[in-house]
């Protein structure tokens, strides 16, 4: 097998006029027999939820933002968990469903969206050793919401790279409740959770193979998506806070930002479908990043995917679950792609509202049935 860059810089088919003629960032895909696939992923969600609608009651949240997300409630971690313990719940849970030892392990790769988790301790030592993992490398990364795929990139690079050292988990956590202790606008929109993957060559039930992949991004962008140019509004509670109502106001969502956001998002996805070769209308089921319901079902109308199965009702009961979405989106979206390798699910991603990615899986066998 060849070993390229990870991130090669290529040309875009057909760019949108309404976005730069850069080209597109694509992730390095090894395909084919012995390359790396998602064997399994698991999310944990906690159970003690807060209700969006006692939220209204008590003043904190306005009911005409509540109503504009379609959140009903948010799931809320015990007092004294961390990011990490949601992490740890996650991928012991998962390797047990997998019946893995921790000599299948040889990296583990731990991420939050909340730069906070990591300015005390570095989780993913921790995390590794918590699951009984040993003589393995540990590392965190830190990419905000769209830290999933720089996991992934990674995970099936070092797979392809050194195929005979075992498999990689990589973990996201996020908890809010330590981020901003006030239920204001976080607690509407945000939840906390854990998730696990598990990126190896074994194809097992349950299985998923990435295809294709194509990110954008433009700084530019930056204080379009409601967050200044430059700005450090998430380094404070806070701060934190008043970008987020700022994200929430209605006007952010109409006009220029909206349109290059659509935009933005068509071109990556018609680069990833064309690079799997495969057209919108063989998307079985589309994720895209979580919002306000209205403007999620927009973009999928956007992209003429309104035949797929997709991830808008997800939000619901559970919120934004920030970095952890992308894994909960596939766990619970790939039992809708058959299995014949004709149909793909197309997952999208943002970031820090300056860069998008489109990623194309297809199931490699049988799939679990969705819970």
């Amino acid at each position: 097998m060849s070993i390229t860059t990870s991130l090669d810089r290529v040309s875009s088919p057909s760019p949108s006029p309404a976005i730069n003629q850069e080209g597109l960032i694509k992730s390095h895909t090894p395909r084919g027999p012995g390359s790396a696939i998602i064997e399994g992923v698991e999310i944990h969600v906690p159970s003690r939820r807060v209700e969006v609608a006692d939220l209204v009651a008590a003043g904190t949240v306005d009911s005409a933002l509540a109503d504009s997300w379609g959140v009903v409630s948010v799931p809320v971690a015990e007092a004294g968990c961390h990011a990490s313990d949601l992490m740890v719940r996650a991928g012991k849970a998962l390797l047990e469903r997998l019946g893995m030892q921790p000599a299948d392990i040889s990296v583990v790769v731990t991420a939050s969206t909340l730069p906070h988790e990591f300015a005390m301790r570095t989780l993913a030592p921790y995390v590794a050793r918590q699951l009984g993992l040993e003589n393995i490398q540990a590392f965190d990364m830190y990419q905000g919401c769209n830290v999933f795929t720089a996991q992934l990139d990674h995970a099936i690079d070092h797979v392809a790279m050194y195929p005979d050292r075992g498999k990689v988990l990589i973990l996201c956590g996020d908890r809010w409740d330590h981020y901003s202790t006030q239920h204001t606008a976080a607690g509407l929109i945000f939840g906390d959770s854990g998730a696990a993957a598990v990126i190896g060559t074994e194809r097992r039930v349950g299985a998923i193979e990435r295809v294709s992949s194509r990110s954008w991004a433009d700084g530019s962008l930056y204080g379009m998506a409601g967050y200044p140019s430059g700005s450090r509004a998430w380094d404070e509670p806070r701060s934190a806070l008043n970008t987020v109502y700022q994200v929430l106001d209605p006007g952010m969502l109409r006009g220029k930002f909206l349109s290059v956001n659509f935009d933005a998002f068509e071109r990556v996805a018609d680069a990833a479908l064309a690079d799997a070769g495969v057209s919108r209308e063989q998307v079985a089921a589309v994720a895209v990043p979580s919002g306000r319901a209205g403007v999620m079902r927009k973009l999928i109308s956007h992209l003429g995917l309104e035949h797929a199965t997709n991830n808008v009702g997800f939000l619901r009961r559970s919120g934004d679950l920030s970095g952890v979405s992308p894994y909960r989106d596939l766990r619970l979206l790939a039992p809708a792609v058959p299995s014949d390798g004709k149909q793909v699910l197309l997952l999208l991603t943002q970031g820090g509202g300056m860069v998008w990615t489109a990623s194309v899986f297809r199931s490699t066998g049988p799939q679990r049935e969705r819970s």
